[in-house]
Order: C-alpha cells, then structure tokens, then sequence
C-alpha cells in the first residue's frame, strides 16, 4: 500500500510556501569579511501612498417635508456619502418592506366599492452614483409605492391605496458594505 498518497514531500511543502500570498522574507547574503567582493545590495521597497478608504454617510433621512417629484405614498432618502475617492463610481441599494392596503373608487361615488386588499411588498432600489471631486456623493433615492398586485376593481372603479407603512428600510452602500437604517413612516389618505 502507498502511504505516500494525500501527504507531501518536504519539498513540495516548501514549494507551495513560497507561492503563498502576503510579503516575502528578504533574503540575505553571507559574505565573508576581506573577499574582495563588494557589499550586497539591500533590497528596496517602493514606497506605496495608502488607498484605504472609509467611507461613511454623513447625512441619511427621511425628509418631513416633500420633495419635488416625489409623491406623498412614496419613501425618499436623502443622503450624503463621504470618504470616497474622487470620480469612484459606488453602488447603493435602498430597501424596505411596505405594508399597504388598496381599495376600489369609483368616480363621484362617496364610499369605496368591493373589498380592500392589505398586500405586503418588498421594495429594492439599486443605483450606481459617482463621487464628486471632494470625495463624497449626494443623493435622493425613493422607494415607490408599487401597484396592487391581488386587487380587481369592478368596472367604472380604479385602485388606490389608502394606508401604508414602510418599515425595515435601510440605504446601503454596497462597495463598501456601509449600511444605515432609517426610521418607519406611514401614511394615510
């Protein structure tokens, strides 16, 4: 029986430690004094300017007041990014759960006509921006109330949602895996 199979030679050992990734010793020459020979020469490193970067969001709300072109059911974010490296083009992801319940409304009719559907929707916004020259991004990213998806109105009625609440809505930088978590918001018609 070979019980050589599944191990390694000391050389092949050696061999594999010095493909391994990270820094590499420095190798020294012995040289014995009065050769003759000149001194070896030190090995040098080229110096390197650190790229590490730290992003991190300075600003990220839910603004109370409206926004322009944002609709009254709809969810923005307002946000600043900062510590990014100038002209860097970073991916965001904003996410959130919407709890919202539609009905049926007929034109001129005073009550809501059949019965209202409660859907629950996972709501995903993904966008790529580029940071400005000072190194950070700004931005508003919305999440958008999303059209029924169960609720057949009869007809001469349109669908419409009258309540909702987004909660576990977070905006995420996903180069970086930076992440902030913003607060629930509700609304009512």
């Amino acid at each position: 029986m070979d019980r050589s199979v599944g191990f390694l030679t000391p050389l092949a050992v050696a061999m594999l430690i010095g493909c391994a990734p990270g820094p590499r010793p420095t190798p020294t020459v012995a040289q014995a004094s009065g050769s003759g020979l000149p001194p070896p020469s030190a090995p040098t490193a080229t110096p390197t300017v650190s790229t590490a970067q730290n992003p991190v969001f300075t600003i990220a709300e839910h603004p109370k007041r409206p926004l322009p072109g944002v609709g009254p059911m709809d969810y923005p974010v307002s946000f600043t990014e900062a510590g990014l490296e100038a002209g860097e083009a970073v991916g965001f992801e904003l996410t959130g759960q919407l709890d919202v319940t539609y009905e049926c409304l007929a034109a001129g009719a005073p009550q809501p006509v059949g019965t209202p559907d409660r859907e629950i929707d996972h709501l995903v916004l993904i966008a790529t921006l580029t940071a400005g020259p000072d190194g950070s991004v700004s931005g508003v990213l919305t999440l958008h109330l999303p059209k029924p998806h169960a609720l057949t109105c009869p007809n001469g009625s349109a669908p419409s949602a009258f309540e909702g609440n987004y909660s576990h809505v977070q905006l995420a930088d996903k180069t970086y895996d930076v992440v902030v978590h913003l607060p629930d918001a509700s609304f009512m018609v």
